[in-house]
């Protein structure tokens, strides 16, 4: 058992991939922050494009 967490320890290998998943998930976390932020700019302009696309009152 000591010799896998040695082994486990000194390779790298999975460590991109955390690497990769972890910045996913702050863009994502970006992108619904951000859509959070202009919720309101975005729902009155799509309210006049076209009959029917906006909130229903």
């Amino acid at each position: 058992m000591l010799r896998f967490f040695q082994k486990f320890l000194r390779e790298n290998r999975g460590a991109v991939t955390v690497d990769w998943v972890v910045m996913t998930a702050l863009v994502m976390g970006l992108c619904v922050g951000a859509t959070s932020a202009f919720e309101d700019a975005i729902v009155a302009g799509a309210a006049g494009t076209a009959p029917g696309a906006g909130v229903p009152d």
